[in-house]
């Protein structure tokens, strides 16, 4: 091979530490303490890998003295194989559990904790179904619906406990910040019931609102975003004893699977779009609702959306594979993932937001090491 046919290594071969595997990335997490990433396969298999990056981009990071051009130079050394465990027989679920572990659940109704030391097993009382839905709470505990009923379990005992019954099929759940409310979207209705037992359960908001596909709460505990598999987002008011709809932000042409809430509640970011969606909704309710041109649009769906946890930047993973980081409000977007590999399923940042993780619907899985003076 000539020189000239040589390939130069993308922005992701220079700071990612990338793994293949023969089943689509359905889900990826980051444990409480950031120490580790897990992968849940949809062949039933899950992948744990340590969050640190043993040769990082910032190590490798050079800057001309002439020029002030940054470089980043090759890795020395290959990326470590990353080994997946069976788990279940179908499709899991993933969320943190605890201070330093996972928690997976699949189609045949196991749970399993995956711990700090790297050790596996079923939990002493598998579930009556299918793992519908699963979200971790602040503490480090974890809900699980599945069967009609939603589960706590705790994150270091692994002791479960029903909080709640429900009927038909459970697509999403969503806990305030607090851990004061839980939502729980089926296909009988939306349920928003208050986790301390002090208050009965609200009834459903309205079946008008249709199917709802991705649920997240604000971090006033007390507004709700619901993607809607129509195509659509509805703004709820969840902290009185009746839920009310407040806006319905429609024009999507594919279910809205993704939302991210800014840590200040005053911005919305959605998937579902040929465009990246970013709502500014105020830091109440009865504030006016618009959107913020960000990004490019593109005949392309947005499948996932992660928001920056400190800086106004949001991460979109496309239909085709790719990921983009836009600084919201601004068109200008950095291509962080190029098209391949399936759409993107997965998609996280690190609380520090120096690490991104991402899955792919073609078995790619990565952890991205974003050096600091890339977004200023």
């Amino acid at each position: 091979m000539h020189a000239a046919e040589i390939e130069a290594p993308s922005f992701l071969d220079l700071t990612a530490r990338q793994w293949r595997f023969d089943a689509a990335v359905t889900a990826c997490a980051f444990d409480a303490g950031e120490k580790r990433v897990a992968f849940a396969l949809a062949d039933g298999r899950l992948a744990v890998t340590p969050a640190a990056d043993a040769e990082p981009a910032a190590a490798r990071r050079r800057t001309a003295a002439d020029s002030g051009r940054v470089t980043i130079s090759p890795r020395r050394r290959p990326v470590p194989p990353l080994a997946p465990f069976a788990v279940d027989d179908g499709p899991l679920d993933l969320a943190a559990a605890g201070p330093d572990g996972f928690l997976a659940g699949g189609a045949a109704g196991s749970l399993v904790r995956i711990t700090g030391a790297g050790l596996h097993g079923a939990l002493a009382t598998p579930l009556a179904g299918p793992v519908e839905a699963m979200t971790a709470i602040a503490g480090g505990d974890v809900l699980v619906a599945a069967a009609g009923l939603v589960v706590r379990c705790d994150g270091r005992s692994g002791m479960v406990r029903t909080i709640l019954h429900y009927d038909g099929r459970a697509a999403a759940l969503a806990v305030s910040p607090a851990a004061a409310r839980l939502a729980t979207a089926t296909d009988a209705g939306l349920v928003v019931t208050v986790l301390d037992g002090t208050e009965d359960a609200a009834p459903a908001a309205d079946r008008l609102l249709g199917d709802v596909a991705a649920l997240a709460f604000a971090p006033d505990g007390r507004r709700l975003a619901a993607g809607l598999s129509e195509g659509g987002v509805a703004l709820i008011d969840a902290g009185g004893p009746r839920l009310a709809v407040t806006a319905r932000l429609g024009n999507y042409p594919a279910p809205v699977r993704s939302l991210a809430w800014s840590r200040d509640g005053r911005r919305l970011a959605t998937g579902g779009a040929f465009r990246t969606i970013v709502w500014d909704v105020g830091a109440a309710e009865g504030t006016p609702v618009h959107a913020i041109e960000t990004g490019q649009p593109r005949f392309l769906v947005t499948g996932r959306v992660a928001l920056h946890p400190h800086r106004p930047l949001v991460a979109a993973g496309l239909e085709n594979g790719a990921i983009v980081v836009a600084e919201i409000g601004r068109r200008d977007e950095f291509l962080l993932k190029a098209p391949g590999d399936g759409a993107v399923l997965a998609l996280a940042w690190s609380s520090d937001g120096s690490t991104l993780a991402f899955g792919t619907e073609g078995g790619l899985a990565a952890v991205v090491g974003l050096p600091q003076h890339l977004f200023k």
